[in-house]
């Protein structure tokens, strides 16, 4: 089972099959030689195709925002100190005292000459009568606010309409009874307002003049 002398044996692979030789030291020898110049000559090698990179996202040009110092806000005086100030100059010195005293004044209307008592919308007076105005003469609250200003310059700007236009505070809009002197609306036409002033005298009259029952 073993070679004799002299004998040598080769093995190659080729196109993935196992070739075993065997003979005397020249034949291998050429075997050897014809292998090596096979593996000597070029070989095509197949081009790879290139390898495609991921689309890179362009650019976009940030904005630099400078971070907000974090602080209190500035503080900045209010409406009612100046408000104070100019409802002061236009009252007369019994009418400072009694703002100074009671936060309120009486101011006499220019047309009607009725005596009107102007309260701070904070006073017990005013949460009283649920209004700031209230005709002293015809007892009867005027009906009218401005929510939207401070207090001291709702009175002021009631005193003056009241002084010299007070048929735009006093009209069948403001005031509800009906035995009392009303203008006609200037703010709307000959109707406007005197369907609801008349509708709450009705009803007011109405509740004042039926009778309780003993029972009740």
């Amino acid at each position: 089972m073993r070679p004799g002398h002299a004998v040598l044996t080769a093995i190659r692979f080729a196109d993935g099959r196992c070739v075993t030789c065997s003979g005397s030291e020249a034949e291998l020898r050429q075997l050897a030689e014809t292998a090596a110049e096979s593996y000597r000559a070029p070989r095509a090698v197949p081009a790879l195709p290139p390898a495609q990179e991921p689309p890179r996202p362009e650019p976009v040009a940030a904005v630099t925002v400078r971070r907000p110092t974090p602080c209190c806000p500035q503080c900045h005086p209010g409406a009612v100190g100046p408000a104070s100030e100019v409802l002061l100059a236009f009252l007369s010195e019994e009418e400072h005292e009694s703002w100074a005293r009671e936060r309120s004044i009486v101011v006499e209307g220019g047309l009607s000459g009725h005596r009107y008592l102007l309260a701070h919308r904070h006073t017990a007076r005013a949460q009283r009568v649920g209004r700031i105005c209230y005709d002293l003469d015809a007892r009867a609250v005027v009906h009218f606010h401005d929510m939207t200003v401070p207090p001291e310059e709702e009175v002021l700007a009631a005193k003056l309409i009241l002084e010299h236009r007070e048929p735009w505070l006093r009209n069948e809009a403001t005031l509800f009874c009906s035995d009392a002197l009303k203008f006609k609306n200037p703010f709307g036409d000959g109707g406007d307002g005197m369907w609801d002033s008349s509708l709450t005298s009705n009803l007011g009259s109405a509740v004042l003049k039926c009778k309780v029952p003993d029972w009740a």
